[in-house]
């Protein structure tokens, strides 16, 4: 049977069974719509309508009758649901697919998290995407360049800074590489990740940070994974390059790391100048790549 032939067969049946209440209790039934009663041509929505034109003409008149059991609401959602082509299943497949709900994504989440400032190495600082573990890496980094974490300066500088960086904008802190470097500081190095004040320029113009942000952990983070992708941590993440490869460009940013390969394989790359020297062996390095991108080591 169709969908309209079933909502058909609805409504009549219902519509005896309300002639059959209302002369139960002594009502008239002039206005069901029954066959022959006179809607029986037409559509059924035509049918529908007479019908709830008369009803309502004959509770009008009845003084303080009531039905036992109105069945207008039913026929009139039957009716809309019939007009609508709502009986059809229009929101599943053939195999008996589950629609999606409103408000509702069914997609799989890919476990990336935004980074903010144009970071796009496959989740925030603090996370991993389809496997690879940047912070694997951060930690790495962390660990040679400032093991006193976020808000740890060069500890050559002539000025401290004026109170933590970790509370001071970029801009300030910016201010104060400037004013440490004027001073007779070798190095402007600060954060966890060591930055030293022209690479934070440079974040700045490319937008990763502004110079209101606070220079806090996030901040830190986002600039450290901006610098690993000018590295090419993205082609490093999809397999398109060598742990070691990496490991090397990693070593020309961060003087803590150790040079993986070749005639420097073991010392920074900055050995030497300003009393730069690797801080962790290449196994390290090594074992750190290699976990962050899921290898067994």
């Amino acid at each position: 049977m169709s969908a309209r032939g079933g909502l058909a067969a609805v409504m009549f049946l219902g519509a005896g069974f309300l002639i059959w209440k209302q002369q139960a209790e002594g009502m008239s039934a002039t206005g069901a719509p029954v066959a022959g009663a006179g809607y029986s041509n037409g559509s059924a929505k035509d049918v529908y309508a007479a019908w709830q034109a008369d009803q309502q003409q004959q509770q009008q008149q009845q003084s303080g009758g009531q039905m036992g059991f109105n069945l207008a609401p039913l026929f009139g959602w039957a009716l809309g649901k019939l007009t609508s082509g709502g009986f059809g299943n229009n929101n599943s497949d053939n195999s008996g697919g589950t629609p999606d709900l409103p408000g509702h994504s069914w997609g799989a989440d890919s476990g990336a998290v935004a980074t903010g400032g144009g970071a796009s190495a496959g989740g925030s600082a603090g996370g991993s995407a389809g496997g690879f573990n940047v912070q694997t890496i951060l930690d790495l980094i962390g660990g040679a360049e400032a093991p006193g974490g976020y808000g740890q300066v060069y500890g050559g500088s002539k000025l401290s800074p004026p109170r933590p960086i970790t509370s001071m904008t970029v801009g300030e802190v910016l201010d104060w590489q400037d004013r440490s470097v004027a001073a007779g500081s070798v190095s402007s190095a600060a954060g966890r990740y060591q930055v030293i004040r022209g690479t934070l320029r440079d974040q700045v113009r490319n937008g990763t940070v502004s110079l209101s942000d606070t220079f806090d952990s996030n901040t830190q983070d986002r600039i450290a994974v901006s610098l690993m992708e000018a590295q090419g941590l993205n082609s490093y993440q999809s397999g398109n390059m060598s742990a070691e490869a990496f490991g090397n460009r990693l070593a020309r940013v961060w003087a803590g790391l150790p040079v993986l390969s070749g005639a420097k394989a073991g010392r920074s790359y900055y050995d030497g100048y300003a009393g730069n020297s690797a801080t962790v062996s290449t196994s390290s390095v090594m074992n750190a790549l290699r976990q962050a991108a899921g290898q067994w080591v």
